[in-house]
Order: structure tokens, then C-alpha cells, then sequence
């Protein structure tokens, strides 16, 4: 990819998340992140994951199928004591074999470069490597 092409596709990613956000696009970074930086959370996440793929050509009804979305965003609400979130915190684990976090506030960062990537390459970079980070409020 030319210099020139990798400029407008990183403006282009820029500008999707400062949309998205509400921020401006000088208020962002290639180290932003998603979640611990700018909140963008369960339902919102995954519905800017799939605008993204849409958008930067992955296909209108892509996903990547070895994609953890429950690794990077937080999806569930906390069982506590009410039985039925329980036991929908249950099945989410063990019938849908969604990997759960080691608490619920720590999550894989995904920042605009991986984005950037993402679009590039028409993949996402391993991120399973990457530690969780506690969200700083």
C-alpha cells in the first residue's frame, strides 16, 4: 500500500471512531482505546465492530469467526444474586463457549491502530497475546 493510501485509510478509521464516539479526531490516537478509552461497551461495540467490517469492505455480514468479542467488550451484566442472570452468566460460558474475562471489568484493548490493521489487511492481528487492562474511571 502506498504512503498515500495508508494516510487516507488512517484518516478514514479516524474519522469512523471520532463519529462513533462523539470525539474529535484530534482527541484520538493510534493508542486510543475502545473500551478503557472511550467507553464504547457491549451492544456498542459489537455494533461498531460490525459498521466497521462493513464499512472497510470486510463484507456486509462478516465476523470473524475466531474473533473473542467477550475478551475486548463487556457483554453481560453481573449475576449477583438474582438466579436468572446467573444462569444466564452460566450459559454464556459453558453453552455458548464464550470466554469470560477474569472480572468483569478487564478486558483485551483494541486501539485504533489495530483497527487500522484490521482494515489494511482485512484481518485482525492475534490479540490473545495481550493482557487485560482494568478500565480507569
Amino acid at each position: 500500500m502506498e504512503v498515500n493510501e495508508q494516510l487516507k485509510l488512517e484518516k478514514r478509521v479516524f474519522k469512523f471512531v471520532a463519529d462513533y464516539s462523539g470525539k474529535k479526531v484530534h482527541e484520538l490516537s493510534m493508542d486510543t482505546r475502545l473500551y478503557h478509552d472511550l467507553g464504547i461497551d457491549g451492544f456498542d461495540g459489537l455494533t461498531l465492530l460490525t459498521d466497521f467490517f462493513t464499512e472497510f469492505g470486510f463484507g456486509t455480514f462478516y465476523f470473524p469467526t475466531d474473533f473473542k468479542f467477550e475478551r475486548h467488550f463487556n457483554f453481560s451484566t453481573k449475576a449477583g444474586f438474582d438466579p436468572m442472570m446467573r444462569f444466564a452468566s452460566f450459559c454464556t460460558e459453558k453453552i455458548f463457549g464464550m470466554e469470560m474475562p477474569p472480572s468483569n471489568d478487564r478486558f483485551i484493548p483494541i486501539t485504533i491502530e489495530d483497527l487500522i490493521y484490521a482494515a489494511k489487511h482485512k484481518s485482525f492481528l492475534d490479540l490473545s497475546t495481550r493482557a487485560y487492562q482494568k478500565r480507569e474511571e
